[in-house]
């Protein structure tokens, strides 16, 4: 059960950090929309799948550990 709330907490810090990459590259794409061969072209598809796989899967994992813990708890869903 710790492996699994270690992967939740990663899973979740992930999607954190694209989320917040993600809105820094949209905030700067203002500034840098003359320059279309900036790094940021290349980058932002990548960041965008890595961000909706990682709440995707914490979300899942988030609902696995949710019955699991309701099971421990003798709650019936």
């Amino acid at each position: 059960m710790t492996k699994l709330n270690m992967l939740e907490g990663v899973l979740f810090g992930v999607f954190v950090v694209t989320t917040n990459a993600l809105v820094v590259m949209n905030t700067g794409w203002v500034f840098l929309v003359a320059l279309w061969n900036s790094v940021f072209v290349g980058i932002i598809p990548i960041v965008s799948v890595v961000t909706i796989v990682s709440f995707l899967a914490f979300a899942l994992l988030e609902d696995h550990l949710g019955g699991i813990r309701r099971r421990l708890d003798g709650v019936q869903p």
